[in-house]
């Protein structure tokens, strides 16, 4: 890259979020998930497309989590249960275990899609 933005991806507007959310900077967020100032920024301009899985769990274990489903287009719900399924996986937890976790979460959102419809 020589100096100019990618296009936002998933991950981009998903760790931008947590930076206004918080209303860090994202050199503070480097400081607390222990990830590499240029990472981050490579995540935030859309440099990096697919970060690695050990990055996402520091990013996401330093932002207290991803941002609230309720909030969440269908596209970032399915960037949501990727990232669930490859925390699931460095953390060793079985594929049931995950799978138990994305049920879930399908189920808040039919309950948040009948209650749309009312």
């Amino acid at each position: 890259m020589t100096g100019q933005s990618e296009s936002p991806n998933e991950y981009s507007r998903w760790l931008q979020d947590v930076l206004d959310r918080l209303e860090i900077t994202s050199y503070r967020l480097a400081i607390r998930s222990g990830v590499p100032q240029p990472t981050v920024t490579r995540i935030l301009t859309g440099e990096t497309k697919n970060p690695k899985a050990e990055t996402l769990r520091a990013l996401s274990e330093a932002a207290g989590g991803p941002p609230p489903l309720e909030k969440e287009s269908s596209e970032d719900i399915s960037f949501r249960l990727e990232a669930s399924l490859r925390l699931a996986e460095i953390r060793g937890h079985s594929l049931q275990e995950a799978a138990h976790e994305v049920n879930a979460a399908v189920a808040i959102l039919r309950q948040g899609a009948r209650e749309g419809e009312e």
